[in-house]
């Protein structure tokens, strides 16, 4: 059985998760405050950007995917969820997992930067223009050169159950069209 530490199991680690038993591996997600209901996820409360609620978590695993979230749009809450709570993931997966296969990051397109309607694509260079890119790219290279085997996936804008805002905005006709182009990346949460 594949032992899985998902860090940050928020709406995209819980549908990791619950994908993951399905096909038997065992799986331990972390968030600050699990939910109440019963579930097959083995839940684990701690705080990411708090190495001391880590330090009695084993994180001995296989494989670990990192997929915290900022609580905020602020640049220190992004700080907090990129770059210090993925530190801390990674010093204690260290420590629990020192034959991990493979860390996974759940980073996004706004490392790239470029908003004037060009092709982006994995080769294109990384130039965040907002505080938001430049933080996820920050974490990108912390795990990059932390010596863990580890490998960066880059989301557009996440959408699903219960993240529909955009399309019922579209549907509703609340959304204004201009004669300009406008282009967004998008990524179904089942994707």
């Amino acid at each position: 059985m594949t032992k899985v530490v998902i860090g940050g199991c928020g709406y995209v680690g819980t549908r990791l998760a619950e994908l993951l038993i399905d096909k038997g591996d065992e799986v331990l997600a972390i968030r600050r405050r699990p939910p109440a209901e019963t579930s097959p996820i083995r839940w684990a409360s701690a705080d990411l950007a708090d190495p001391d609620s880590l330090s009695s978590l084993d994180l001995e695993c296989d494989f670990a995917v990192y997929c915290a979230a900022a609580d905020e749009p602020t640049e220190g809450s992004y700080t907090r969820a990129y770059v210090q709570g993925l530190n801390h993931f990674l010093e204690r997966l260290k420590e629990c997992s020192p034959q991990i296969r493979r860390v996974v990051f759940t980073s996004s397109t706004g490392v790239y930067g470029q908003d004037d309607g060009s092709w982006v694509s994995e080769e294109s260079p990384t130039k965040p223009v907002r505080f938001t890119g430049q933080k996820v790219l920050e974490g990108e290279k912390l795990l990059m050169e932390s010596g863990l085997p580890g490998i960066v996936v880059r989301f557009g804008g996440i959408y699903g159950p219960g993240r529909d805002r955009l399309l019922r905005m579209v549907s509703e006709g609340r959304v204004q069209l201009t004669d300009t182009p406008s282009f967004t990346n998008r990524i179904h949460r089942e994707d």
